[in-house]
């Protein structure tokens, strides 16, 4: 038991107990992020992944997979997620969490995210430590003719000129010419931002961690003259679509269509035919610091106003010791970036 909660944790480590997955049927919509595929993918990286279940006496009543970095810096990413039934809030369940996760010798938990209230009310009622976090989502079990008038104006002129500017739009569950393609845009793109590679996106090796599992993951691409220009992932579980890794060529700008408007509806289309019911836009900031979130905010919401909300919370067991694995971790990346620079 943790404390006065009534309910405890057991753990299996690196590999999902049998059901994990199937323990969410009947839990509402689910992150991909939660999921055994999720989990091999965190355990390919190099990350402890524990697999937790909240135990009311013999009854399992919640889940929440947690990564942990060599380093004994702890996270998860939209969880625990709880049965409808349970009679404790999240909030609870949270707490419970992070005394269980001290107890096994994390140094900190950083940038822990609960789930976003896709189903109901607001998430993590009663978290004072949590920071407020957004994301829109698109809702896709509306007729097409009404999502589409769902959108900005601009939204729909520019599905005109990219379709009048010879863009053609492709969408597979990664396979292997499409996602070869989406990862040489995506690098491309990511070294001219100056930013390493994702922590998460569509690839050679995550797709194989994702295979015969109950999440998918997908890609989709915008062509110009048979040429790829842009390309979006997604991972699909269930019920709910979320976008990842945001690609595009060093030509795109010099073409001047708005390839990746015509990526998100063509995307919101052939997501709804596989069976997803809601597109997460995967966040937008709430206070945005430069004028990238700004920009990166005003365009997606010409695409939904409907915002989701869920808290983030970082929490340091061991101070000095949080702070010198970050400093190392920066001059590595610093180090990266540099040998990259010298090697282009």
């Amino acid at each position: 038991m943790n404390g006065s909660f009534h309910f405890s944790f057991q753990m299996t480590l690196n590999i999902a107990p049998p059901g994990w997955d199937d323990f969410y049927r009947g839990c509402g919509h689910v992150h991909p992020y939660q999921t055994a595929g999720f989990g091999a993918w965190e355990r390919f990286r190099g990350n402890w992944v524990a697999y937790l279940s909240l135990m009311n006496g013999s009854e399992k009543v919640g889940q929440c997979l947690v990564t942990i970095s060599p380093s004994r810096v702890a996270t998860w990413c939209f969880g625990p997620v709880l049965k409808a039934s349970v009679t404790f809030s999240l909030a609870s369940a949270v707490h419970g969490l992070i005394q269980y996760l001290r107890s096994l010798d994390v140094i900190a938990i950083e940038n822990a995210s609960t789930p976003p209230a896709y189903n109901s009310g607001p998430p993590g009622d009663g978290l004072r430590s949590g920071l407020h976090r957004q994301t829109l989502v698109i809702d896709l079990t509306q007729p097409d003719p009404d999502l589409q008038r769902s959108f900005d104006r601009s939204v729909r002129k520019n599905l005109r000129k990219c379709r009048e500017g010879r863009a053609r739009f492709s969408f597979s569950e990664a396979k292997a010419k499409a996602l070869t393609e989406y990862l040489e845009l995506l690098a491309e793109h990511r070294k001219k931002l100056g930013f390493p590679m994702p922590p998460f996106y569509p690839n050679h090796n995550s797709v194989q961690c994702f295979r015969g599992t109950g999440s998918r993951l997908f890609v989709a691409l915008a062509y110009v003259d048979e040429a790829p220009v842009a390309g979006l992932g997604f991972a699909v579980f269930q019920e709910l679509a979320v976008e990842v890794g945001v690609a595009q060529s060093s030509s795109y700008d010099a073409l001047k269509l708005p390839l990746h408007d015509y990526i998100k509806v063509e995307a919101g289309r052939e997501l709804a035919a596989c069976g997803a019911k809601i597109y997460d836009l995967a966040g937008i900031s709430t206070q945005p610091r430069n004028a990238k979130e700004e920009n990166i905010r005003r365009f997606k919401q010409k695409f939904s106003s409907h915002r989701v909300d869920y808290q983030a919370l970082t929490i340091r067991f061991q101070p000095i010791q949080y702070y010198y694995v970050r400093a190392v971790a920066k001059l590595a990346r610093v180090c990266q970036t540099a040998a990259g620079r010298t090697s282009a």
